[in-house]
């Protein structure tokens, strides 16, 4: 068997993109790479020093590279921009100027470790964008901009997925969950709780089946 080296929540999101290059690569060979050194790739570059013969000729290369920069421009790179658009509607509630938060979110997208990580498919474009919505929401209803009904329980759920995302968010994860307890009644903690625990029990299921341990 394998298995992704991280979270299963960005490989999980990757296959509707994934399964519409599968059907587009089906009609139009990926020739346009077959040329590149292989071998020089796999052992210098990725360092397989003892990758045998056999697994450079299988390598498919031509459609890693292919659906690297696809699934790469579908989902980091378009989250991200998403992410800079709700980083500017909360500056827009709290009172900012337009220019200001224009320029905290141009800042935001090309200055910081974000641009970097959205020409690539790591998990970290994801997770602050589905911790970055959840926040939103609570905001957004604390302060009267939307209803608190549906948004406590939604947000709940981008939090949960985001944790399926990365581990490493937990800390932050925390500090959602104090903004939500300081803020809201008992039935807001029991939705936003619900909304957490669906993708949570998703994720603890999935190490289960693989690992045999939901942790």
């Amino acid at each position: 068997h394998y298995y992704a080296g991280a979270p299963p929540g960005p490989s999980i999101i990757a296959i509707p993109a994934y399964l519409l290059l599968k059907s587009v690569t089906a009609v139009v060979p990926l020739s346009v790479f077959d040329q590149y050194d292989k071998a020089y790739y796999i052992r210098d570059q990725l360092g397989g020093v003892s990758a045998p013969d056999s697994f450079v000729d299988a390598y498919p290369f031509s459609e890693f590279l292919v659906a690297h920069v696809f699934l790469t421009a579908l989902i980091p790179c378009l989250l991200s921009s998403l992410t800079s658009v709700l980083l500017y509607q909360i500056l827009g509630w709290v009172g900012i100027k337009d220019w200001r938060r224009m320029a905290v979110a141009i800042l935001y997208s090309f200055g910081t470790l974000t641009f970097f990580y959205s020409v690539r498919f790591y998990a970290h474009a994801e997770s602050s964008f589905f911790l970055m919505l959840a926040f939103c929401l609570l905001f957004a209803s604390r302060h009267e901009q939307i209803s608190a009904r549906w948004t406590t329980p939604v947000a709940g759920l981008m939090l949960g997925i985001a944790a399926c995302m990365e581990y490493t968010i937990a800390p932050i994860m925390t500090a959602v969950g104090f903004y939500v307890l300081l803020g809201s009644d008992r039935r807001q903690w029991i939705a936003f709780g619900i909304g957490v625990s669906v993708p949570l029990f998703l994720l603890a299921a999935y190490q289960w089946i693989c690992f045999g341990n939901p942790l």
